[in-house]
């Protein structure tokens, strides 16, 4: 059990079907970025729905990414704080957190780099 992550896309919004989905990202325990996406994507709702995911909040992800990892654990707090929730991880703003930064950003900017990620609409979903 534990808090795992998916960011996904589909090529056509109406025909979004389970065989029709194509991973990118996946992530585990990894909340912060859970905690960014229920408040930027989910309207503050923290549930197992699909949620769609508009680029520009991608790039808005991958900028806070960056900047938190290149900062002290103080400034990351207030840019990517962590979200406790049930089996979240830890809180602790930790070689775990950075790591899950790093990770972060490494993919946003490889599926940012991708022409084909142009083409596709993106959503996100956590389960626990």
């Amino acid at each position: 059990m534990g808090l795992d992550m998916y960011l996904y896309s589909y090529k056509e919004i109406e025909k979004r079907e389970y065989k029709d989905r194509e991973y990118w990202i996946d992530w585990r325990k990894a909340n912060a970025i859970h905690g960014w996406f229920v408040s930027e994507i989910q309207g503050g709702v923290d549930e197992w729905n699909e949620y769609p995911v508009p680029r520009e909040k991608l790039v808005e992800l991958l900028e806070l990414c960056v900047a938190a990892h290149n900062s002290g654990w103080m400034e990351a707090m207030k840019l990517m704080p962590t979200m406790s929730g049930p089996f979240f991880g830890s809180t602790d703003y930790d070689d775990h957190y950075y790591w899950e930064l790093k990770n972060t950003i490494r993919h946003l900017e490889w599926l940012l780099d991708s022409p084909k990620s142009k083409r596709v609409h993106f959503y996100y979903q956590a389960s626990w």
